[in-house]
Order: structure tokens, then C-alpha cells, then sequence
């Protein structure tokens, strides 16, 4: 099994309940995942921590939060490598929905830690220097 290294960034304020860190120790220590996490506490974090686990070479950044944090870390990671996995936080959750990501964290968490899980490039836009999924 290969192990992924994942960066966790959770918004404490999306619309639902937090992360439950014990939860989610457990089921990345299943996959043998090496895994740190960060929160966000003004805007403009999501992007800032999201680019800096590229640099440091995370292969995947999960982002607990809302379309919004989603949006914020996806800006982060364009032009890099690293995959961004979507831990449904927010109230709608539209991008996750779209995509097919389980809408209980715990599942979107094992599909984010588990190798066999297939990677999808998403196009990302730009509007006013702003970029969007």
C-alpha cells in the first residue's frame, strides 16, 4: 500500500459540525496516511495553507469546509500537482455534490486516504483575477 501524505485544512466556520479528530485519526491510520492539519481563521487562509502544502510536497490537501473554502484551497493548488480532496463542511456543498463525494465525512475522508481512489483533473476558470471551480 502506498501512503499518502495528506493536509488537512478545516474552516471552523462551515455550517456543520466539526471534524472529529479522533474519527479522523482512525481511519487514516488504517491507511497508513501521514497527515497534519491547519485551520483557517480569516479569509485568504485556505489559499495560503493550500499552496504551502503543495510546496511541501502533500499529495493531497482535504479541505473541511463550504464551496467557499473549497473554491479558496482549489486557487491554492492551481499549477501544482497536488490533488485536493473535498471533506463536505458547508451547508450546500454544490461542488462535492456535483462530483459524487460522499456526503458523510468519514466516507469523503477514506476516499481521500485510500491509494486506490481514482484522481480527476477539474477545470478551474479565472474572473477578475479570481479563480473558481
Amino acid at each position: 500500500m502506498t501512503k499518502r501524505t495528506i493536509q488537512i485544512i478545516a474552516n471552523p466556520g462551515a455550517g456543520q459540525d466539526g471534524l472529529n479528530l479522533k474519527t479522523v485519526q482512525q481511519i487514516l491510520a488504517e491507511y497508513e496516511a501521514d497527515w497534519d492539519i491547519a485551520i483557517t481563521k480569516q479569509a485568504g487562509d485556505a489559499k495560503r495553507l493550500a499552496r504551502k502544502a503543495a510546496k511541501s510536497g502533500a499529495d493531497i490537501v482535504a479541505i473541511f469546509g463550504g464551496d467557499g473554502s473549497v473554491a479558496e484551497a482549489a486557487a491554492g493548488l492551481a499549477g501544482t500537482k497536488t490533488a485536493l480532496a473535498i471533506l463536505p463542511g458547508g451547508t450546500a456543498n454544490v461542488m462535492s455534490v456535483e462530483l459524487g463525494i460522499p456526503g458523510k465525512i468519514e466516507d469523503a475522508l477514506r476516499v481521500a486516504a485510500d491509494p486506490a481512489s481514482t484522481v480527476r483533473a477539474v477545470d478551474l476558470g479565472t474572473v477578475n483575477k479570481q479563480k473558481f471551480v
